[in-house]
């Protein structure tokens, strides 16, 4: 998925022009708020739920229906109002599209997450990886075919469609509404809380995208949204190791009266050593990574990639550390956190808005706003005695050291080739570079607990084996 993703990225940038993906990232954006409140608390509930059977996927599936229903009409409402503007007019066909992903999400989400559940993941993980790949070729072949910046939207809508149509049939079973299920007490509360604190979050994470969209160009905004392309690629599908694997392990820990200390201090660590690897390569391989996925024209969005590495790499220790609070049930905790977020993130946006919004402020202030939210989620989980101060302070300068040796030898070292090699062959040898540079680090510090998970995992590459390292 990842491959694809990437190859995605880069063909698509070279077809269209940086303008046509302003009014796209506006517009999923808008989508992905009905997304949050339609599907991801229900499939989080699917995931932590005592038993997976078709009863728990019948009212979860209600809940999908009803509320992506109601999602629906209100983007296609949005959508109706701005097509009325001409300088909307694209956005708004757009959100016609995407105004019904949010329910086609929720119900591949269930079906997925009930396997998932059951201790299935290959099947899963191969539906998904199907509806991505099938999506990203029809949307492809729609802007080959003059379809224009439309065809960004298609893909969008198409991969959770195709994924929900694959995986309800692996279950057997068709989507269905009962009425009756729709506030099934245990799924509804999870499924509520966990769908408001995602949509609080997400809109954290996106009000400076909107912020930029209401005082900037479309091209910069396009810029911005494909500068973060490059870096959260990766950080979805990483993430996704803690929602999808991770999550499903400490919620039946905590049902079966275990002790999710270890599990949930590993965890950590091994998302804070990935970040040090993944994230630390991409801020340091910058530009030969930009200008090789994105071609010459997306220059400006060179300096863009190299910070939403560092948002990328404190975003997956907050999801880490978001799973397991949830999995645990601490609500009231999460809820703590959000606030703490808003109240810095509001007056910091309004700050920057009236001085002069830039991409580069915006993105300072979205890092920021992450790191006190990830630090909060920390503080609550030492005061929870699920971590300890000392743990989390070593563990932690050593995921900064990793991040700052990977980034650093990339970056010196695509800065002492210069521009005497193609961006892509700068690319390769920077990567080289920096791979021996975390290599050699990891071996000099192998005796650290963080960089013992992390090869755990890396030796392991399957999820099921990936249960028995955090046991």
């Amino acid at each position: 998925m990842l491959v694809c993703q990437v190859a995605y990225t880069s063909i698509s940038a070279r077809i269209l022009a940086p303008a046509d993906f302003g009014p796209y990232a506006l517009a999923v954006s808008v989508a992905q708020v009905g997304t949050y409140f339609v599907g991801s608390g229900v499939v989080q509930a699917v995931l932590q739920a005592r038993e997976s059977d078709r009863q728990s996927r019948l009212s979860a599936t209600s809940l999908v229906f009803a509320a992506g229903s109601l999602v629906g009409i209100v983007i296609s409402a949005i959508a109706a109002v701005l097509s009325s503007k001409p300088d909307t007019q694209v956005m708004s066909s757009m959100l016609f599209l995407l105004a019904w992903m949010p329910m086609a999400t929720g119900i591949s989400g269930v079906a997925t997450a009930s396997m998932r559940r059951s201790g299935r993941f290959r099947l899963p993980s191969l539906t998904e990886a199907m509806g991505l790949i099938l999506s990203l070729v029809l949307s492809l072949v729609c802007m080959v075919l003059g379809v224009g910046a439309l065809s960004l939207a298609i893909g969008s809508l198409s991969s959770p469609l195709i994924s929900a149509i694959l995986a309800w049939t692996l279950l057997r079973e068709m989507p269905r509404l009962a009425i009756a299920r729709i506030f099934n007490n245990e799924l509804f509360k999870v499924a509520s809380h966990i769908s408001g604190q995602n949509l609080v979050h997400y809109i954290q994470y996106t009000a400076p995208l909107w912020t930029l969209g209401a005082s900037d160009s479309t091209a910069n905004v396009g810029h911005y949204s494909r500068a973060q392309a490059v870096a959260t690629i990766p950080l979805n599908q990483l993430s996704q190791a803690f929602t999808r694997v991770v999550y499903p392990h400490l919620a039946a820990t905590r049902h079966n009266g275990g002790d999710v200390s270890s599990p949930i201090r590993k965890s950590l660590s091994i998302g804070l050593s990935l970040s040090g690897v993944v994230f630390g390569a991409i801020c340091g391989l910058a530009e030969p990574l930009t200008l090789s996925f994105l071609g010459e024209q997306w220059r400006p969005a060179i300096q863009l990639t190299g910070l939403w590495a560092i948002f990328a790499a404190v975003n997956l220790c907050y999801v880490a550390a978001g799973s397991s609070l949830e999995s645990q049930g601490r609500f009231s905790a999460i809820w703590r956190v959000q606030f703490v977020s808003l109240v810095v993130l509001v007056p910091a946006l309004v700050g920057v808005y009236l001085l002069g919004s830039s991409p580069v402020r915006i993105l300072f202030v979205a890092i920021f706003v992450q790191v006190v939210a990830h630090s909060c989620q920390l503080l609550i989980l030492i005061r929870s005695r699920y971590l300890r101060f000392r743990e989390v302070a070593s563990t932690y300068l050593h995921g900064i050291v990793l991040f700052s040796v990977v980034a650093v030898s990339g970056f010196y070292s695509t800065g002492f080739i210069g521009g005497n090699v193609p961006p892509f062959l700068s690319l390769l040898i920077g990567g080289a570079i920096s791979c021996v540079a975390g290599v050699a680090y990891l071996a000099c510090t192998y005796w650290a607990t963080s960089t013992r998970n992390l090869v755990s995992v890396l030796v392991a590459l399957k999820p099921q084996k990936l249960k028995k390292v955090l046991a």
